[in-house]
């Protein structure tokens, strides 16, 4: 199928509609992508429905090759995607063929960021700085989505998240990674409660149970001693020894 010749025809027929934001609701294309070299230049923009703008890039990632490919998969993902300035509705299949064409065009080296390091320090520093209290462009504003209804996930977009993660398997180095970010972290009294109630009259799985088994069948447990009374024991001593022990002066 000739995806080139498809977008063309698009862009030409709607080219000549003269449509106006005024009139209706429309999206505003950039015919030429400006992540591929794309301007805003009057020539350049052209208005579409929600349905063609995302047919548009759809036909746009089809045409393209390479790391143009990787570039054209987001812009197609980012088209299920809300702002209160816009009024599409996704469907569950729109969001398959955005799901799928990023998973399939955006991994290892057809990712355009491959190998980069997008930042050095030195800058990563002065992004901070930048960003950092009233030097901030959001700093003393309310975000347009607070307290909104809107700003929860719908059943709908939880289960769209639960299975685009269903069946995923982390590399050890993700797993790592994942690990140190949570390593040191100070909960909330108000987030451990939340937790609590989340899990509260769950059950482990069968296979969870077995992997926990598993993963601690023949590891030898470390002896702790008690720097107040001192009583040896194994982690359990957490519980009521260390900070929790009575003798504890």
């Amino acid at each position: 199928m000739d995806y080139q010749k498809i977008y063309n025809n698009l862009m030409e027929s709607r080219k000549h509609l003269n449509r106006s934001k005024k009139d209706e609701y429309y999206e505003t294309h950039h015919i030429v992508p400006r992540s591929i070299g794309g301007t805003d230049e009057p020539l350049n923009l052209i208005n579409l429905t929600a349905k063609e703008h995302f047919l548009a890039h759809w036909l746009l990632y089809k045409m393209s090759s390479g790391k143009n490919k990787s570039k054209m998969a987001y812009a197609l993902f980012m088209m299920c995607s809300n702002n209160p300035n816009q009024k599409r509705i996704v469907s569950a299949r729109q969001y398959e063929i955005a799901k799928k064409a990023i998973v399939n065009s955006c991994s290892n080296e057809n990712n355009p960021n491959y190998q980069k390091q997008l930042w050095s320090e030195e800058e990563r520093l002065k992004i901070s700085k930048r960003q950092t209290g009233s030097s901030n462009s959001m700093y003393g504003k309310t975000p347009w989505n607070k307290g909104l209804l809107g700003s929860k996930h719908t059943e709908e977009t939880k289960l769209k998240m639960s299975v685009a993660h269903k069946g995923k398997v982390f590399s050890d180095e993700t797993r790592k990674k994942l690990s140190d970010a949570h390593k040191g972290k100070i909960l909330s009294e108000a987030t451990k409660e939340k937790l609590r109630q989340a899990n509260l009259g769950k059950k482990p799985k069968p296979e969870s149970i077995e992997k926990t088994a598993a993963a601690n069948r023949g590891r030898k447990q470390e002896i702790l001693v008690c720097p107040h009374c001192e009583k040896t024991g194994g982690n359990t001593m957490y519980r009521w020894h260390f900070d929790n022990c009575r003798e504890k002066r």
